[in-house]
């Protein structure tokens, strides 16, 4: 499951931890590409990032302040976003690993996923078969429970914010 900032949340705050890195550079510790981007949102865009040091490819979310407060967002709906994906530990929620902040950008490394959206299988493949479908809404419902357990509300949830970890056609729903 992919977070959009969430509209409605409960959270207990003092289990969460926000592991921002507001004294080292991004680029110590990964290599960008930005001008080959994974995807775009609202308020930024998202490329791979590779660790420099494991060699390990993540997805990174780089979020423009600027960029944000002028389409309406806050900078709390941000800061909301990473205090409540950093303690989550779930098979079918994608992982954030670590965040960094400069000037003019928040980065969220996260799990990268790249089997692409529930919404472009569902479109491109057409029916699911009765097997496909339980396995599928199992995954959703496990991450949605799961949230729920730990007193969050997703209030977007569509088949766009759903992503699959790779491209095999029984990788795991995110």
């Amino acid at each position: 499951m992919m977070f959009a900032a969430p509209r409605t949340v409960v959270l207990d705050r003092s289990a969460a931890c926000v592991s921002r890195n507001r004294s080292a550079s991004i680029d110590v510790g990964y290599t960008m590409n930005w001008k080959k981007r994974l995807g775009e949102g609202g308020y930024g865009a998202v490329c791979a990032a590779v660790n420099k040091h494991t060699g390990v490819v993540y997805a990174c979310k780089r979020i423009d302040k600027v960029d944000m407060l002028t389409k309406g967002g806050t900078r709390a709906s941000t800061d909301n976003e990473i205090t409540i994906m950093t303690p989550l530990d779930h098979t079918n929620i994608i992982k954030l690993v670590e965040s960094f902040e400069d000037r003019r950008y928040v980065y969220m490394i996260m799990e990268q996923c790249t089997g692409g959206e529930l919404f472009e299988r569902l479109s491109n493949g057409g029916a699911l078969n009765h097997l496909q479908a339980a396995r599928i809404i199992t995954q959703m419902l496990s991450a949605i429970c799961y949230l729920h357990e730990n007193r969050i509300v997703h209030c977007d949830l569509k088949p766009e914010n759903f992503l699959f970890a790779s491209d095999a056609e029984d990788a795991p729903l995110k």
